[in-house]
């Protein structure tokens, strides 16, 4: 385990502990999806309470907060904002990535951890953002690339913004989580494995490093730089053995 993986083991305990001892609710900043992996091994073992939001569903950067409602009393909601960025002039705006976006909103000094996803269609983003860092970058933030944009808050993401599920289906040897990958996105079973051994590969939040992993239900799977996906059921079987799979692709 790395030095930043001990530190960050210990900082859970302790917001786990600050949150029992004082009963109140107490947040990380925006996790990666290796971090959340490291919240569950570490909390699940010591028995600490948690929930994970990210601003939106199926959000893959996420905060943490430790505190249980029903023994606390009451409800405080994540501190995460949603802002628009636009161009000033759409005519004359450049063509923008994530990588972008990123780049200029570090390059305002702020620290990766506080902020979250960021979506990008056409020349806009959806940017996730802790609220106490939120006015900083509307009021710094007005310039990506060599276009001048604006900075909003919003209420919610529009419709066309939000995840959507594509069902797809796929036929396979097996439901081994090797062949599962490995199907989805037309690569070999050795190219697969090399994910698995570089700790690519996630299924439900946590680092799955078992190829001969048998899917289920309702399970999701993330490969980091390829995509996201939900194992739905087995909807078909051949002559030969070979089964049909329903998986639906996050998009």
């Amino acid at each position: 385990m790395t030095d930043e993986e001990l530190y960050l083991q210990k900082r859970f305990k302790e917001l786990g502990e600050k949150s029992w001892i004082s009963s109140q609710f107490f947040f990380t900043g925006f996790l990666s999806v290796s971090d959340i992996s490291l919240l569950h091994e570490t909390c699940d073992r010591a028995g600490i309470r948690y929930t994970l939001w990210g601003g939106a569903e199926n959000a893959e950067r996420q905060m943490a907060r430790f505190g249980d409602v029903e023994s606390i009393g009451y409800e405080i909601p994540f501190p995460i904002v949603i802002l628009h960025v636009s161009p000033l002039l759409m005519k004359f705006a450049d063509e923008f990535n994530h990588r972008d976006f990123l780049g200029a909103i570090m390059n305002l000094g702020i620290k990766r951890e506080t902020v979250g996803d960021i979506l990008v269609k056409d020349k806009e983003a959806y940017i996730f953002a802790e609220e106490k860092i939120a006015d900083y970058i509307i009021e710094n933030l007005d310039k990506v690339k060599h276009t001048h944009v604006k900075v909003e808050k919003i209420d919610g993401l529009p419709e066309q913004m939000e995840t959507k599920k594509v069902e797809r289906e796929l036929l396979v040897s097996s439901t081994r989580l090797d062949v599962i990958v490995a199907g989805r996105y037309k690569m070999s079973r050795n190219q697969a494995l090399l994910l698995f051994r570089g700790q690519k590969i996630f299924v439900n939040g946590r680092v799955c490093e078992n190829n001969s992993y048998q899917v289920r239900e309702n399970d999701v799977i993330s490969v980091r730089g390829f995509g996201k996906m939900e194992f739905k059921n087995i909807s078909g079987e051949t002559r030969k053995g070979r089964v049909y799979v329903t998986i639906l692709d996050y998009q």
